[in-house]
């Protein structure tokens, strides 16, 4: 009698142990049953763990989901931009270009709209380099060693470290000037301040 009520018990520690690694208990328990315990256990053992598995398939599934989002969040922002960078380009042909040039360049860098210096179209900032004309995009600066772009206000190359010189802004209006050598502000007048040259 001793016997049958630990092979019970022994039976019903395999179902709970299977039951925490997301198995049918009840199987388990007939199984070690009929079986044995111990063979019962030591299969059970080896088994793969349902619940772990079901996590890393939910983790799995959340950052395909994300993935596939951020997709779908890249291709708004770049149809945005390119409605919003169309729209102005309308109005600039259309004979309405104080639109665009009464807006301070804070407003014109949130909008994410660049206006080329030298054609005065206008394109998105991501865009290194204008469409129409191309000329380099004033947020970036074009390393003189080894031609690699990097952010305007960069001290250093990116590419090969070399100290470069970066384009003046306004200390007034936050204009960035095309020219290195410029002193004052074409928009406003203001004092630009200067870097450093390599």
């Amino acid at each position: 009698m001793e016997t049958l009520v630990f092979w019970i018990a022994f039976c019903g520690l395999v179902a709970y142990f299977a039951n925490k690694k997301g198995h049918n208990a009840v199987a388990w328990f007939f199984i070690a049953f009929v079986i044995s315990p111990l063979l019962a256990g030591i299969v059970l053992a080896l088994t793969k763990d349902e619940k772990i598995t079901e996590r890393i398939n939910g983790v799995e599934r959340k950052a395909e989901n994300l993935h596939t989002e951020m997709g779908y969040n890249q291709k708004y922002n770049d149809l945005r931009a390119d409605l919003i960078s169309r729209q102005l380009n309308t109005q600039l042909v259309s004979g309405q270009p104080e639109l665009l040039g009464n807006r301070s360049p804070q407003v014109q860098q949130l909008s994410g709209i660049v206006v080329c210096a030298n054609c005065k179209g206008t394109y998105s900032q991501s865009v290194n380099f204008c469409p129409s004309c191309g000329v380099l995009n004033p947020r970036f600066t074009k390393c003189p060693n080894c031609g690699h772009l990097s952010a305007s206000n960069s001290q250093y190359c990116g590419g090969c470290g070399q100290k470069l010189q970066t384009l003046p802004v306004c200390a007034k209006c936050g204009e960035i000037s095309s020219k290195k050598d410029q002193l004052f502000c074409a928009r406003c007048g203001g004092s630009l301040k200067t870097s450093p040259t390599s």
